[in-house]
């Protein structure tokens, strides 16, 4: 009996933690969605609506960056397919490693580099999806991916805003600039890059 009792505990408590990660992740791609739409609001600029098959392909993504940092998988192939030979007229994306799951930072970090932020700021993405993972090396990869003019994209959008700033009792944040090139600069596409 005392047996099953905790192995009962056990099955609850891993429901608790599948259901919370799920929540978790929901939840930080609605504040980081939050974030950039107050930025793109302030500067005058229509809101991003976040869609779910572009989270996924940040997922993709954000997996990739913790083994090669780079606008480019590292199977060598272009960064753009992560789209499964999709077309959009415009697609660009930000990628960065922080020490904390913190998405008011992150976003704050990605509008003081001027590519970061003109990729945010730019008139012509409508839609994006984002992503944070944890690496081998204990860091946190984020990858999002915006784009722009896609009627091919029918996928559910992510709706509805979750309180911004949950983890801000995280105070350490840190862009580890040796990480993103050789000129300390990551090889950003700067304003996003135009599809061909």
């Amino acid at each position: 009996m005392k047996t099953l009792r905790q192995i009962m505990t056990l099955l609850v408590m891993a429901c608790i933690v599948f259901a919370s990660s799920t929540a978790f992740a929901a939840s930080l791609q609605d504040e980081v969605l939050n974030e950039v739409n107050l930025e793109r609001t302030a500067a005058g600029i229509q809101p991003l609506s976040g869609i779910v098959y572009l989270d996924q392909a940040a997922g993709t993504r954000a997996q990739e960056a913790s083994v090669l940092f780079a606008h480019q998988r590292p199977d060598g192939s272009p960064v753009k397919s992560v789209l499964n030979g999709a077309s959009c007229s415009w697609f660009g994306e930000n990628l960065a490693i922080s020490s904390v799951v913190d998405a008011k930072k992150i976003v704050r970090a990605w509008m003081g580099s001027p590519t970061h932020r003109a990729n945010l700021l730019n008139h012509h993405f409508t839609k994006m999806g984002v992503s944070c993972v944890r690496g081998n090396d204990g860091h946190y990869y984020w990858a999002m991916e915006l784009i722009g003019d896609c009627p091919w994209l029918t996928g559910e959008d992510r709706t509805g805003y979750s309180r911004a700033g949950c983890m801000d009792s995280c105070s350490l944040f840190s862009l580890y600039r040796g990480m993103v090139g050789s000129a300390g600069k990551a090889p950003c596409l700067a304003g996003g890059e135009r599809m061909r």
